[in-house]
């Protein structure tokens, strides 16, 4: 019979095929943890990127904050990623976590470069949208709809990556430091870029 060398091929692909099966996407940005200033919830431990589809489209962007501990209202620290992303310019994304618990309402992801909105300063393209960011253990998740986006990120690249903590300023929430990475009690660069649907 010629069946057994046949389930034999296909038993071994099983066996390779398997492990990889559900795996997660590995991280754009990987750090040393215990490198923070201040405390775990300072300290990145990873940054990934990742998406979500629907009947075959794209669904949603979904960015990955990976820290040393879960972040506590207490500290304050906001969470800051800067990069560049091929045919929309530069991106952005900040927020903070709030005292009374939670992450603060007003988290903003920013690109530069593209977009349906002008920016009042240099008559640039830009588009500002409110991702959902959501606590899981020592993971801050943020969800943004592709369909809100610019048209350019349904092919993009996200290249170029710095991720960073600092702490919030306690009234207004946001400091300098949200948009440049001086005096991070934290930092990170990618070792890989990010290519949508790649």
């Amino acid at each position: 019979m010629r069946v057994r060398p046949i389930l034999t091929v296909a038993l071994a692909m099983t066996a390779l095929v398997a492990p990889y099966a559900g795996a997660a996407p590995k991280p754009q940005i990987e750090d040393p943890a215990g490198d923070q200033r201040g405390s775990g919830d300072y300290d990145i431990v990873s940054v990934g990127f990742d998406v979500t589809k629907k009947a075959g489209k794209l669904k949603d962007l979904v960015v990955t904050f990976t820290l040393g501990s879960a972040p506590t209202m207490g500290s304050l620290p906001s969470y800051n990623l800067r990069g560049d992303v091929a045919g929309c310019g530069t991106f952005l994304l900040y927020s903070y976590t709030r005292a009374a618990g939670g992450m603060a309402p007003d988290h903003n992801l920013v690109f530069s470069g593209c977009g349906s909105e002008t920016d009042p300063a240099t008559g640039d393209p830009e588009q500002a949208l409110t991702p959902t960011a959501e606590i899981k253990g020592n993971a801050i998740i943020y969800t943004v709809k592709f369909a809100e986006m610019p048209k350019e990120i349904q092919k993009a690249t996200f290249d170029a990556m710095t991720a960073w903590t600092a702490p919030a300023e306690p009234v207004v929430g946001y400091t300098v430091a949200d948009f440049v990475d001086e005096g991070a009690f934290d930092s990170a660069a990618s070792t890989s870029s990010f290519k949508v649907g790649g």
